[in-house]
C-alpha cells in the first residue's frame, strides 16, 4: 500500500476455535472455502477459512452473508462441531493506511441477525500500515510477545504469512 492509497477492507476469515478437531467441519465446507489453517491451535484446535477466491473482491457484508448460508447448509455432524465450538468469529480485516482520515465499513441488519442466528459473533481486526523503513524502531523491539500478538494465538504469524503470500507485499509480522 502506498501512502497515497487509503485504508482497505482486505477479506473476511471465518475462525472457530474448538476443544476437537475440526478437519471434519471443514471438509463439508468443501471447495466452497480456502483453508488457511486447520489442526491444533495452541490447547485447542482451530480452522480458519475464507470464501473461495474471495482475496480482495467483495465486501464484508457479502462475504459474511456467504459464509454464513455455508454454515447454515452443513451437515448434521459437521454442524454439531459448528455448534458445540467455543469461538465462532466472523473476523473482518481491515488494512489502515498511513494517512487515512477515515474508513467507513458499514454492515447491514440482515448481516448481524444472520450472524447472531449462527451463534456467530463478528470481529474486526485492523491492521497497521505497511512499513517502509526495514528495522524497527526501539520501542517496537520491545514489545512483548503478547503486545505483538494480541490473541495469544501461537500460530498467528501463521495467518499473517498467509496474507503475505495471498497478496504478493510485505508486511510485519503479527495479527
Amino acid at each position: 500500500m502506498t501512502e497515497e492509497e487509503g485504508t482497505t477492507f482486505l477479506n473476511v476469515d471465518l475462525e472457530v476455535i474448538s476443544r476437537t478437531p475440526l478437519d471434519p467441519l471443514v471438509r463439508a465446507f468443501g471447495r466452497k472455502v480456502d483453508v488457511l489453517h486447520v489442526g491444533p491451535w495452541g490447547r485447542r484446535y482451530g480452522a480458519h477459512v475464507e470464501v473461495a477466491g474471495s482475496g480482495y473482491r467483495g465486501n464484508a457484508d457479502s462475504l459474511i452473508r456467504r459464509l454464513v448460508t455455508l454454515v447454515k447448509a452443513l451437515p448434521r455432524n459437521a454442524r454439531r462441531l459448528w455448534d458445540t465450538a467455543q469461538s465462532r468469529v466472523f473476523n473482518v480485516g481491515i488494512e489502515a493506511a498511513a494517512k487515512s482520515r477515515t474508513f467507513e465499513l458499514r454492515l447491514e441488519p440482515e448481516t448481524l441477525m444472520a450472524v447472531a442466528g449462527v451463534a456467530g459473533c463478528i470481529v474486526i481486526t485492523v491492521y497497521a500500515p505497511e512499513r517502509t523503513d526495514e528495522a524497527p524502531t526501539a520501542p517496537e523491539r520491545s514489545r512483548t510477545a503478547k503486545e505483538r500478538h494480541p490473541s495469544g494465538s501461537p500460530d498467528d504469524g501463521k495467518r499473517r504469512t498467509s496474507l503475505r503470500q495471498r497478496t504478493g507485499r510485505t508486511t510485519r509480522t503479527g495479527r
